[in-house]
């Protein structure tokens, strides 16, 4: 049970991602606010963590994956993980065309159905989660 100062120290922790995502900063947090708000997140989580058959769709009920491999669980949030087996490429586009003009951990894609549901491919790993280069991410 997480008492009202864990849950206050967990919305604290949430702004702060909030603002770093929105300036497009991503910096691993310290320890102690890593551990809170990845078990906070994993507490959240109704599917399981080290992945499972599930066809996986958006809300427009567009297939994005036929299961995941596991749950990342990083400093930003909880992610389902796919291998190229498991995506649904012919239902994903890329966001931008052509080749990124810096260097990029990861490729912006979408769903293409006008519901634009983010999925990644991961290019490098990150200091702030357990990401894989080659698979994808949503």
């Amino acid at each position: 049970m997480k008492t009202a100062q864990d849950v206050k120290k967990i919305e604290d922790i949430i702004k702060k991602i909030q603002r770093n995502i929105r300036v497009g900063s991503y910096p691993k947090l310290p320890p102690d606010e890593s551990k809170l708000i990845r078990q906070h997140f994993t507490d959240c989580i109704p599917l399981p963590i080290n992945g499972a058959t599930t066809k996986i769709s958006n809300a427009a009920g567009t297939v994005i994956g036929n299961g995941f491999t596991r749950i990342v669980i990083g400093d930003y949030g909880a992610y389902l993980e796919f291998d190229e087996d498991q995506i649904k490429l012919t239902n994903i586009v890329q966001r931008w065309a052509g080749k990124p003009t810096r260097d990029v951990k990861y490729i912006w894609m979408q769903t293409s159905d006008g519901e634009e549901t983010k999925v990644y491919w991961q290019r490098d790993t990150v200091d702030y989660a357990d990401y894989k280069a080659g698979m994808y991410y949503m």
